[in-house]
C-alpha cells in the first residue's frame, strides 16, 4: 500500500510553510504511531495559497489526483479533511473521485481519524 500525504494552507507566507511543514510532519508520525510499514515511503503534495474553496485548482492536488487515478497510491493521509475541501460537496466530490480509483482518505486528527470511503 502506497501512502501520500496532502498538505494544504490558504496563503504564501512563512508562517503557511510553517504550517504545512507542520501538517506533514503529524501525518508522518500518525504513520509512524500506527505502525504503517510503508510510512517511510509516504510521498508529500503541498499546496500554499490554495484556499478550501479552490483545493481543485492546486498544482499538487491535481497531481496527487492524477497519480491516484494512475493507482499509484491507496491511502491520502491528511491533518484534517478541511484540507481536502472547506465545503461539504466540494469535499464529497474529493472523496467520491478517491474511492472511485480504490482510495482511502484518512484525517489524523478527527475523531475516528476521520476515516472516509467513496
Amino acid at each position: 500500500m502506497t501512502i501520500a500525504i496532502y498538505c494544504r494552507t490558504a496563503s504564501n507566507s512563512q508562517d503557511s510553510a510553517a504550517s504545512i511543514k507542520r501538517q506533514e510532519e503529524v501525518c508522518r508520525a500518525w504513520l509512524q504511531d500506527n505502525k504503517d510499514p510503508h510510512s517511510e515511503r509516504a510521498v508529500a503534495f503541498k499546496d500554499a495559497g490554495i484556499s478550501g474553496v479552490q483545493v481543485c485548482n492546486g498544482e499538487a492536488f491535481n497531481e496527487l489526483l492524477e497519480r491516484c487515478q494512475h493507482r499509484e497510491f491507496s491511502l491520502v493521509v491528511c491533518y484534517s479533511m478541511d484540507r481536502l475541501g472547506r465545503h461539504a460537496s466540494t469535499l464529497a466530490g474529493v472523496i467520491g473521485n478517491l474511492g472511485a480509483y480504490g482510495v482511502r482518505v484518512r484525517s489524523v486528527t478527527e475523531p475516528n481519524g476521520g476515516t472516509a470511503h467513496a
